[in-house]
């Protein structure tokens, strides 16, 4: 089975200094298996109606040198106006131990939004940035009936439709032995996924594999919408997918054990160091492109780092970016190319100049989050930060 495990995880090294112990600067690792955000509702009633507010929360795992009272902050802006700071809770110490931010403020901003994590080192209260994420609030509508009348009240989603362009590619062990997976991200509504039939991949344009695929989705956000009682729940959905197929292995031959020696020779399993070179890998389902994986390989077996990764993404040292392109053919009923042009991995700005641009899908399909009902209220936009005041300086003369 998949990793299932759903946190963040941010490593954080330690050097020694003196008697005590110092951080180096903390990365926050982007592994799909462990990052996510999302809101949580908070809803009052009283002889006025129903209003509904939301909470942040955010989970995570640090790994590292771990200080006894050390900790984790999260700032939610709206505008580069702080809303609230969560105190995240780390439970444990040592070489790691995991952190859950659980917000208690109740908040109504939609729109752009933008989370931060700073680690606080509590021997002298250094402050180390670890990550910014530019996450987007949309409003959702519920309806109810006070004094005869239809009323709507707004609930909060994120809307990370960023993630459609970040994907990667997991080469690993686990107790089932070798592992070799591609995690990404789709969008789907009301539950209803794509029945994913299998990887067909080439390599410099030859075809050198066509395997069955087992598909797991994991949803990380989804969002009621229910307007009218005659009309059923719309529920917009973003979630994880995780692909593995027993045809493809990372490697080489001559570090394989006996039982995927079995299968090479038998002609059942194609490795990747058989290959190296631009791999370019279809997703299917039944005849149908649903995405596409492009990466390279390297004589040693593995997928080569992504020049995302070369500029500062941090990934575990068995995990790779892949490009993932979205095709006009993909079942997704939510694109938004702007959002993947801007940013990946919850959103955060790319790091390599193309990357973006590369990503964006060449169409879009909006709606996962449609325009209030006549009449409702609910919520304060988020507005943009006010540009830095020109520094004051002597007249030339």
């Amino acid at each position: 089975m998949p990793r299932t495990t759903i946190v963040p995880t941010v490593i954080l090294s330690a050097l020694a200094a003196g008697a005590g112990l110092a951080h180096a600067e903390p990365r926050v690792v982007n592994d799909p298996a462990e990052l996510k955000f999302r809101l949580a509702e908070a809803r009052t009633e009283n002889d006025k109606g129903i209003t509904a507010r939301y909470r942040v929360k955010a989970d995570g795992l640090v790994v590292g040198t771990i200080a006894r009272n050390d900790r984790i902050n999260l700032t939610w802006r709206a505008g580069g106006k702080a809303l609230t700071t969560i105190e995240c809770k780390i439970d444990g110490r040592g070489d790691q131990a995991p952190f859950h931010c659980d917000g208690e403020q109740e908040l109504d901003a939609f729109g752009d939004l933008t989370a931060e994590l700073t680690y606080v080192v509590d021997a002298d209260d250094t402050v180390i940035p670890l990550s910014t994420h530019a996450l987007e609030v949309g409003r959702f509508w519920t309806w109810y009936e006070r004094n005869g009348k239809r009323l709507h009240f707004a609930r909060y989603q994120l809307i990370p439709l960023d993630l459609l362009g970040s994907a990667i590619a997991y080469q690993g062990d686990d107790h089932r032995g070798r592992v070799f997976e591609i995690y990404t991200w789709a969008s789907y509504a009301n539950g209803k996924t794509t029945e994913l039939t299998g990887l067909r991949c080439a390599v410099d344009g030859e075809r050198v594999v066509d395997g069955r695929l087992s598909a797991v989705y994991d949803t990380a956000v989804e969002a009621a919408d229910w307007r009218d009682p005659k009309d059923n729940q719309r529920v917009p959905q973003v979630g994880r997918l995780v692909l593995s197929t027993t045809s493809l292995q990372w490697g080489t031959a001559a570090d394989l054990d006996r039982g995927y020696e079995d299968m090479h020779h038998a002609g059942d399993l194609v490795l990747l160091g058989d290959h190296p070179g631009a791999w370019s890998c279809d997703l299917r389902a039944k005849g149908t492109v649903v995405r596409t994986f492009m990466f390279k390989v390297g004589a040693d077996g593995r997928v080569a780092p992504h020049p995302e990764q070369r500029a500062g993404l941090e990934l575990p040292g068995s995990e790779a970016m892949v490009d993932v392109i979205v095709p006009e053919t993909a079942p997704d009923p939510y694109v938004d190319p702007a959002a993947t042009k801007a940013t990946g991995f919850w959103g955060q700005a790319w790091r390599a100049p193309d990357t973006g641009a590369r990503l964006a899908p060449t169409f879009s399909r909006p709606g996962f989050e449609t325009a209030p009902p006549k009449g409702a209220k609910g919520g304060s936009a988020a507005k943009p930060a006010k540009p830095a005041k020109p520094a004051k300086g002597r007249k030339s003369k």
